[in-house]
C-alpha cells in the first residue's frame, strides 16, 4: 500500500496554540506528545527565556506518515536564535511572514514510515518578552496546545536558581513544584497564567479638571484611589488638598472641593498603590460589617443594570453560570475602545453582543447576577496590561477598565472577576484574580457615580499615568485632635459635653483605630473605643461627656487621649465644689450690685445738684 505524507501545523495565535490538519482525521492517523520547557535567566531588571519545544508524533497507520511540522507565532513574539533538529540532525527552518504571524516550517530529512514509528522534532529559541518583569512581580502568559487528541502534554518552567521568588498565582494550578521547576501536566485551558511575587506596587499620577459653570459657588467631589480588600493606597501629595474627605457607603474615597462662580480648578494626585495576593487584612472586619448595610441596595436595578426579559436566562442558576454566560455571549469590539464609546447598558449589550467593551461585560454580569439574587457591583479603574489584544486597554486616551465583583457570603468577602479579559485572553478570571487591576471607583449603589479618575476632563487630555515600581511605599503616621473646648476650671456637679475629633493627617488609611481615654479625678462617658476607618484628610467625631469623680473638694484633674498608642491630647483642670463656684458668683453678683447702686447714687446726686 502506498504511503501518504501529512503536515502537522501547530499555530500559536495570540498565545493560543491549536492544530490543523490538511489530510484525514488526525485521531485515526497519529498520536502526539508535547514537552515544552521554559528556562528563565535574570539579567538585572529583565528576564530572558530559552524555550525548548519537543514534539513526538507516532504513526498509527502504515500508509500515512508525517513529513513536515509547522509552528506559527504572532508577530509580537520576540523570537531569536531559532534552531531545530530531528532524529537525524539539524533541520533548517523555513520562515514565512504575513501581516499577523511568523510561520516556521520544518521538514523531516528522513521521516520514519510504518505503523507505530515515531518522528520527533525539537525546536528551540530565545524570547525576551514572554516573561514580563512588572515592578515587584514576574508575570507570564504561556501558550498551550489545543489538541484534543494529544497523548500527553507537559509544560515546565525552570526558574533561575538564584531567585527567591515563589509562584503566588497560577491558572491552572501546577501539577507539581519541585525546587525551581514548576510543572503542568496536560493543561486544558487555552493559556497558562502565572505570577511570581505576592505584592505589586504602582506609581500613580492622576489629574482632575474641575469646572463650575454656575454663577454661584458650588461644591464638587472627586474620587481618589481607595483602599479595598486587596488594595492599599499611599499618598505622596494631593494639590490642592480637599477641604473635606470621607468614605461613602460603597467604600469610595471622596474629596470635596469648593469652586467659586465660573471657577476652574485642577487637582493633582500622586501616590503609590499596593496590590496584594493575600489581601488587606486590616480592612477585612470593616468590610464585613459594611456589607450588612450594603445588602439593601446591591440587588436593585438601574438603567444600566436592567434586564427587560429574563426568560432566556432561566437556566442560569449561580454566579459561575452568570459569569460563563457573560464570557461566552459577548464579544470584545476592539474598534470601539478608542472612540469614547457610549455606555450601552446590559439590555442593549445583550441585543448587540458583538459591540461590547469592558463596561458592557461588567454591566451584563451585574444585571444578571442581581436578577439571580447575587449581591454584585461594578468596579472602574485601571487594568495594567502589556498586550492590548490579550488584555485590552487604551494607553493613550485614558479609557478605563471595568470589571464586576460579587459578595461571597460563605467566604465573607468581595470576589473580583474579569469576564472581559477571560474573553480576550482565555485566562481564568473566575477562580482567582491578578495584581493588575487598580480600583479608582466602586459602583454599588449607583451605576454611574462617582466618576473615576480620568473622567474629570475639560479637554482631551492625558490624565492617567500608571507605572509599576520596585519601591515599597512607607507609611507616614500622623494623627491630630482638635481642642476639646473644655474650660480649665470645672465644677464637681456639672456634666460637660464635647466632641473628640480625630484627624488623619498621614498618607494612608487608618483601619480599626484604637482610642484610649485616661482620666484622673474625672469620669468620662467612654474610656476606649475603636474607629473603623479614617481616610487621609478625613476625621472622625466621637461624642464625649465628662464630670468630676470627686465631690465637695477642690482637686486637680487631667485628661489624656491616646490614638494608635500615641498620645495626641493632654490637658489639666481644676475641679472646685459647686458652692465655690456659687460663692464666687455671689461675690461677683454683690460686687456688680454694689457698682450698679453706686452708679445710680452718683446719677441721682448729679440730678439733684442740677436742680438746685
Amino acid at each position: 500500500m502506498p504511503t501518504r505524507s501529512s503536515t502537522i501545523i501547530a499555530i500559536l495565535f495570540f498565545l493560543v496554540a491549536f492544530l490543523s490538519f490538511p489530510s484525514r482525521s488526525f485521531a485515526s492517523d497519529f498520536k502526539t506528545r508535547y514537552d515544552v520547557d521554559y528556562y528563565l535567566s535574570e539579567e538585572g531588571q529583565t528576564l530572558s527565556t530559552h524555550a525548548v519545544f519537543n514534539l513526538k508524533v507516532t504513526n498509527l497507520r502504515s500508509d500515512v506518515f508525517v513529513s513536515q511540522v509547522a509552528l506559527a507565532f504572532p508577530k509580537s513574539f520576540d523570537i531569536r536564535n531559532l534552531s531545530a533538529k530531528d532524529s537525524i540532525g539539524e533541520v533548517k527552518p523555513d520562515l514565512v511572514h504575513d501581516d499577523k504571524n511568523i510561520q516556521v516550517n520544518l521538514t523531516f530529512r528522513e521521516p520514519n514510515v510504518g505503523r507505530d514509528s515515531i518522528n520527533a522534532v525539537e525546536v528551540s529559541f530565545d524570547q525576551t518578552n514572554l516573561f514580563q518583569v512588572n515592578g515587584n512581580i514576574w508575570e507570564v502568559i504561556i501558550p498551550t496546545v489545543e489538541d484534543k487528541e494529544k497523548e500527553s502534554y507537559t509544560v515546565r518552567v525552570h526558574l533561575p536558581a538564584s531567585t527567591e521568588r515563589k509562584i503566588s498565582i497560577a491558572k491552572p494550578k501546577p501539577s507539581s513544584i519541585e525546587g525551581d521547576v514548576i510543572t503542568w501536566e496536560n493543561p486544558t485551558s487555552k493559556t497558562i497564567y502565572a505570577v511570581f511575587g505576592n505584592n505589586q506596587y504602582y506609581s500613580l499620577k492622576l489629574q482632575y479638571h474641575l469646572q463650575n459653570t454656575k454663577i454661584t459657588p458650588a461644591y464638587t467631589e472627586i474620587a481618589f484611589p481607595p483602599d479595598t480588600a486587596y488594595q492599599k493606597t499611599y499618598i505622596s501629595s494631593i494639590r490642592p488638598p480637599p477641604e473635606y474627605a470621607y468614605r461613602d457607603e460603597d467604600g469610595n474615597f471622596l474629596g470635596r472641593y469648593k469652586l467659586g462662580p465660573k471657577e476652574n480648578k485642577d487637582v493633582s494626585y500622586e501616590g503609590t498603590t499596593e496590590l496584594a495576593v493575600q489581601g488587606n487584612s486590616e480592612a477585612q472586619k470593616v468590610l464585613i460589617d459594611e456589607f450588612s448595610h450594603q445588602k439593601k441596595y446591591l440587588l436593585t436595578q438601574s438603567p444600566y443594570w436592567t434586564i427587560s426579559n429574563m426568560t432566556p436566562y432561566t437556566a442560569l442558576k449561580n454566579v459561575k453560570d452568570v459569569y460563563n454566560y457573560t464570557v461566552s455571549k459577548l464579544s470584545y469590539n476592539y474598534e470601539r475602545v478608542n472612540s469614547g464609546p457610549k455606555r450601552m447598558g446590559a439590555d442593549a449589550a445583550l441585543m448587540s453582543p458583538n459591540e461590547a467593551v469592558c463596561v458592557e461585560f461588567a454591566d451584563v454580569f451585574v444585571a444578571l447576577a442581581r436578577e439571580k439574587g447575587i449581591f454584585s457591583r461594578e468596579v472602574e479603574g485601571y487594568g495594567f496590561s502589556n498586550d492590548a489584544i490579550l488584555r485590552p486597554l487604551s494607553l493613550v486616551t485614558d479609557v478605563l477598565h471595568s470589571w464586576p465583583e460579587y459578595y461571597s457570603e460563605p467566604l465573607s468577602r468581595w470576589v473580583s472577576l474579569d469576564p472581559t479579559w477571560e474573553n480576550t485572553s482565555g485566562i481564568d478570571y473566575f477562580s482567582s484574580f491578578d495584581l493588575n487591576h487598580i480600583t479608582f471607583a466602586i459602583h454599588g449603589k449607583r451605576a454611574d457615580y462617582p466618576l473615576a479618575a480620568g473622567m474629570y476632563k475639560v479637554e482631551n487630555t492625558k490624565d492617567i499615568t500608571v507605572r509599576p515600581t520596585f519601591d515599597k511605599p512607607v507609611t507616614t503616621l500622623q494623627i491630630r485632635t482638635d481642642d476639646l473646648n473644655i474650660p480649665s476650671t470645672l465644677t464637681d456637679t456639672t456634666i460637660y459635653k464635647t466632641k473628640l475629633i480625630v484627624r488623619n493627617m498621614g498618607n494612608s488609611y487608618l483601619w480599626n483605630v484604637p482610642v484610649l481615654i485616661d482620666a484622673t479625678n474625672l469620669k468620662t462617658s467612654l474610656s476606649q473605643t475603636v474607629i473603623p476607618v479614617i481616610v487621609p484628610y478625613g476625621f472622625q467625631e466621637i461624642p464625649l461627656e465628662l464630670h468630676s469623680s470627686q465631690r465637695n473638694q477642690k482637686v486637680n484633674a487631667s485628661l489624656k487621649v491616646r490614638v494608635l498608642g500615641n498620645e495626641v491630647y493632654k490637658s489639666t483642670f481644676t475641679v472646685i465644689p459647686y458652692y465655690y463656684d456659687l460663692a464666687i458668683k455671689m461675690v461677683f453678683l454683690i460686687i456688680g450690685f454694689a457698682v450698679i447702686m453706686g452708679v445710680v447714687h452718683i446719677v441721682r446726686r448729679k440730678k439733684e445738684e442740677g436742680i438746685n
